[in-house]
């Protein structure tokens, strides 16, 4: 009876652990199976839970630990930054005025810390919660949902659907927009990160072997997590005098592998 037992608990961990055996490269995009899926502060049950995912919703994993995945968290998942360290430009836009600040799951500094973000970037404010402000989740904050309650849909995440929750309006490419041309283009190479010259806009930037750059544009919450990884970038070319590069307003981004 006990190795029966010890036997149906391997086959068990080894269903949870190997479930994702194909396409599961990370960063991919997952499928939650299941209603009521608490996704966590940490990868066990005893961190904070940050949102409840419904069946179908769709996530961006990025990395796994054990029977847990970690995933990027959802436009809709609560953060919270204290409020000291916001300029606020008005009651829903602010800017962060200090180096390497925490997000955590909760109104205190005893919450558990689900991101960092950096002098001069921006955030939404949802809310003030005392000496605190809830924000939209910054592009770098993650979560943890037990594996068994999700299954790999593509390893194209540029195909992540948000759903109805408004696009983030943090720290995006600023590149002011000449006129936009209709030419699609397709090409491949090593996608970077790219200082611009505002303090705290970091854009993106394809390097084409033998060929000129390209300036990325738009989807930054699908680039931060490929940086430095060989990709294929599919959008409109637009032309910009203010810079050494032509731009490509991304409409997707697919890894090579």
């Amino acid at each position: 009876m006990l190795l029966r037992k010890t036997i149906l608990f391997i086959l068990f961990f080894l269903s949870a652990t190997l479930g994702f055996s194909q396409g599961s490269d990370y960063p991919f995009l997952g499928e939650v199976t299941s209603d009521d899926v608490i996704l966590r502060a940490g990868q066990n049950q005893n961190f904070e839970d940050i949102l409840k995912l419904r069946k179908g919703d769709e996530v961006i994993v990025t990395d796994k630990s054990f029977t847990w995945l970690k995933v990027k968290l959802p436009p809709q998942a609560k953060s919270y930054i204290i409020g000291k360290y916001i300029t606020l430009a008005d009651e829903k836009n602010g800017e962060v005025n200090a180096a390497q600040v925490n997000i955590r799951a909760r109104n205190s500094t005893e919450s558990t810390i689900i991101g960092q973000t950096n002098k001069g970037a921006k955030v939404n404010i949802i809310a003030k919660a005392e000496d605190w402000y809830q924000i939209e989740p910054i592009d770098n904050s993650s979560g943890w949902v037990l594996a068994e309650f999700i299954k790999f849909k593509d390893s194209d995440i540029s195909l992540y659907n948000q759903g109805q929750v408004s696009t983030l309006k943090t720290a995006e490419v600023a590149i002011p927009q000449e006129e936009p041309k209709s030419d699609m283009i397709s090409v491949s190479g090593i996608l970077v990160k790219a200082a611009l010259e505002n303090p705290g806009e970091i854009g993106y930037k394809l390097k084409v072997r033998d060929a000129p750059d390209y300036y990325l544009e738009g989807m930054r919450y699908l680039l931060n997590d490929l940086v430095n990884r060989e990709v294929e970038v599919k959008g409109t070319l637009m032309k910009n005098s203010q810079l050494s590069s032509s731009v490509i307003a991304v409409s997707r981004v697919q890894i090579i592998y």
